[in-house]
C-alpha cells in the first residue's frame, strides 16, 4: 500500500536526459545527452505524467530506505533536492543522469531518465523514472491532391505511451 495518496500528486517541473547503452570497454564510448533546462510543461503533460506515475506506483510499489554504506551519489542528490533550500534542480538531475550512464553495463537498455519535482498535498517530492524510448507511427487527417486521406508519419522520439516499459520509478518525499 502506498505511503502517499497518489491521486494528490501534482507535477511541478520535469527534466529528461537521454541515456544511451553504455559499453564499459568500448573503443567508441557513448555519453548521455543531457538537457540544459527544464522541459516545458502544459497541464495535459503534467496530468499524463501524474497518471502514469500513480498507476505504476499504485500497482507495484514498496517502501525503501537509502543504504548508509552506499557510495552512490543519488541519496545525497535526492536528499538535497528535498531539503528546505534545494540546490539547482537541473544540475542535480544532470549529475543523476551522468552517474546512471557510468554505472550501467552493456546489458542495461538505453532509455530516458526523467526527474520530476512533485507535490503530494503539501509535501514536496522527487520522482525519478527510467523509461524506454520508443518509436511508432502517427496517423492524421490531411487534404492531398484535392482529396482527403489519412497520412502516416514515423515518429522516432516517443516516450511514455500506453505501452511504454517503465524500467524503474521511485518517489521520494520528506514528511516534515
Amino acid at each position: 500500500m502506498p505511503l502517499f495518496d497518489l491521486g494528490r500528486i501534482r507535477v511541478e517541473k520535469l527534466i529528461v536526459h537521454e541515456i544511451p547503452r553504455h559499453f564499459v570497454h568500448s573503443a567508441t564510448p557513448t555519453a548521455p545527452q543531457l538537457s540544459d533546462v527544464e522541459s516545458p510543461l502544459d497541464q495535459t503533460v503534467k496530468n499524463f505524467f501524474k497518471e502514469k506515475m500513480a498507476a505504476s506506483l499504485g500497482t507495484a510499489s514498496y517502501e525503501v530506505e537509502f543504504d548508509p554504506s552506499s557510495t552512490s551519489p543519488l541519496p545525497g542528490l535526492i536528499g538535497s533536492l528535498l531539503s528546505r533550500r534545494p540546490p539547482g534542480f537541473v544540475a542535480a538531475s544532470r549529475d543523476m543522469a551522468t552517474h546512471l550512464h557510468q554505472s550501467q553495463s552493456g546489458i542495461n537498455p538505453e532509455g530516458l531518465l526523467t526527474v520530476i519535482e512533485v507535490r503530494i498535498g503539501t509535501v514536496r517530492g522527487i520522482a525519478i523514472l527510467k523509461l524506454e524510448k520508443e518509436e511508432g507511427t502517427r496517423v492524421r487527417r490531411q487534404s492531398l491532391s484535392g482529396g482527403r486521406t489519412l497520412s502516416v508519419d514515423h515518429v522516432r522520439d516517443l516516450m511514455l505511451t500506453g505501452k511504454t516499459r517503465v524500467f524503474k520509478v521511485g518517489l521520494f518525499a520528506h514528511r516534515w
